[in-house]
C-alpha cells in the first residue's frame, strides 16, 4: 500500500491504539494516554481491542483510514507486521519482545517496564517481612522471555544485595501443565521454611499456589506467594487470594502517548535517539491473603528484641540480630529507628549494661571476670561505657547497691 499521509498542521492527528483490555493492563494504559491527550491536546483517538491477534487487514484498514500514528499496547501476542511496517506512519509500542528484537527504525519506539526493578520490588517485599528462611523464583515456562528472565534477575540480585540466596526453579522443557505443576510442587517441598516465592506473572503464580495445594504446604505459613501485573480476575478467584505486584502501566501509557506525539511531529527522528525506553517510578503491590504481613514494623523489632534480651548474656552485636532477623542492617536499623527511635546497637549496649548492673548487684566476682563473662574482652572499654551511661563507676554501683 502507498505512504498515509501525516498529519496537516489544522487537523488533528488520528491515533489508532491496539490494546488488551485485560483485567489492569488495558485500562491503566489507557489512563495514562488519556493524562497525555488531556494535557497537550487533543487526538482522534481509535481503540482497537482484542486478545489474539491482530489480523493485517485490521491493520490495513486502520493505515486506510489516514492514521498518523498508532500505539501497540499489546504484549507479545503482536507479531511484527508487514502492513504497519511499509504504512511509513510512526508507532510505539509497549513492552512487546517480539517488536522490539526485530523492528529497528527512526519511526518506531519501545516502551519497556523497568522489569529489573519490578523483580527487586518483590524482593524487598519479602525482605522486609523478616521472617524467611529459603527465597525462590518460578520463570514463564520457554525460559526465553525477557522480561521474566529480568524480573527473575532483579529478584536475585536484591537478595545478593542483602547476603542471602535466590534459587529459581527449573524444569524439564517437555511435559504438560500437570507435570509442570507436580514439578513445581517437588520443588517447594525441598525448600527451607517458611519460604517466599516470586514468580514471573499471575498465571505462574497460579500454578505456584495449585503446586502447592497438591504438596499440602499451607500459604502462606509454609510457602508465601507474589505474582505480577494484578490480573484481578486471576487474583481475586485464588485459594487464598494472590498478592500481586502492579507495574507502572499509567505511566507506560503517558510515555508512549507522549513519544507518538514526538515522533508524530518530527521531533525524535534521530539515529542516536534509543529505539527503547524504559518506564520509571515504583510499581504497586496489591497485598493479598497469599502473602503474610505478620511482621510488620513493630513485630519486626519485637522479635528483634526478645532476641537481644535472651542473648544479651552472651556479647551479642548488631551483626548477630542483623542475621537472626534475616534482613539488611540498613533495613533493621530503620525499622528500630521508626518504631523505637533509637539504633539497634543502643538497644543492645543498654540489654548488656543492664544485665552488667545485675552480675554487679548479685555476685562478688571480680570486675574483669563479670565483664569477660558478659562478652567484653577489654575491662577498661565497659568501665568507661558504664561510667558514661550511669554517671558512676562500677564499684561506686556495688558498694551502692550492697548496702
Amino acid at each position: 500500500m502507498g505512504r498515509v499521509p501525516h498529519k496537516t498542521s489544522r487537523r488533528l492527528p488520528r491515533v489508532t491504539v491496539f490494546v488488551s483490555m485485560r483485567s489492569c493492563y488495558g485500562p491503566s494504559v489507557m489512563r495514562g494516554i488519556f493524562a497525555h491527550i488531556a494535557e497537550h491536546g487533543e487526538w482522534r483517538l481509535d481503540i482497537v481491542r482484542f486478545e489474539k491477534d491482530v489480523s493485517e487487514r485490521i491493520i490495513y484498514e486502520a493505515c486506510a483510514h489516514h492514521a498518523n500514528g498508532f500505539i501497540v499496547a499489546v504484549t507479545d501476542t503482536f507479531a511484527p507486521s508487514n502492513t504497519l511496517l511499509a504504512s511509513g506512519i510512526p508507532f510505539v509500542t509497549i513492552e512487546n519482545d517480539a517488536l522490539a528484537r526485530e523492528v529497528r527504525s527512526p519511526l518506531v519506539r519501545h516502551i519497556r517496564l523497568d522489569n529489573h526493578d519490578i523483580g527487586r520490588s518483590g524482593a524487598r517485599e519479602f525482605i522486609a517481612e523478616g521472617r524467611y528462611s529459603s527465597f525462590g523464583f518460578v520463570p514463564e515456562r520457554s525460559g526465553t522471555a525477557a522480561w521474566s528472565s529480568e524480573r527473575c534477575r532483579g529478584f536475585s540480585d536484591e537478595f545478593h544485595r542483602h547476603n542471602a540466596v535466590c534459587i529459581t526453579f527449573s524444569e524439564p522443557p517437555a511435559g504438560g501443565k500437570a507435570e509442570r505443576i507436580g514439578n513445581i510442587a517437588k520443588w517447594l517441598k525441598r525448600l527451607r521454611k517458611p519460604a517466599a516465592i516470586m514468580a514471573a506473572d499471575d498465571s505462574i503464580a497460579m500454578d505456584v499456589l495449585q503446586a502447592c495445594s497438591a504438596a499440602r504446604l499451607r500459604v502462606p505459613n509454609d510457602i508465601a506467594v507474589l505474582g505480577v501485573d494484578d490480573e484481578e480476575f486471576i487474583c481475586e478467584s485464588t485459594t487464598p487470594q494472590l498478592s500481586s505486584i502492579r507495574p507502572n502501566f499509567t505511566e507506560a501509557g503517558r510515555l508512549a502517548a507522549e513519544t507518538l506525539e514526538r515522533l508524530m511531529r518530527n521531533s525524535l527522528r534521530n539515529k542516536g535517539d534509543a529505539s527503547e525506553i524504559t518506564v520509571r517510578g515504583e510499581s504497586e503491590i496489591i497485598r493479598r491473603a497469599s502473602t503474610s504481613r505478620e511482621t510488620s514494623s513493630g513485630q519486626l523489632v519485637q522479635r528483634a528484641l526478645a532476641f537481644i534480651h535472651h542473648n544479651a548474656k552472651r556479647g551479642i552485636g548488631v551483626r548477630d540480630v542483623v542475621a537472626h532477623l534475616r534482613v539488611s542492617r540498613s533495613l533493621a536499623d530503620l525499622r528500630f529507628r521508626e518504631v523505637r527511635g533509637e539504633s539497634i546497637l543502643s538497644v543492645i549496649t543498654a540489654a548488656r549494661l543492664g544485665e552488667l548492673k545485675a552480675k554487679l548487684a548479685r555476685t562478688d566476682e571480680p570486675i574483669g571476670e563479670v565483664t569477660r563473662r558478659l562478652g567484653w574482652a577489654n575491662e577498661n572499654y565497659p568501665k568507661n561505657l558504664f561510667r558514661k551511661h550511669f554517671g558512676i563507676t562500677m564499684n561506686e554501683y556495688r558498694r551502692r547497691n550492697r548496702a
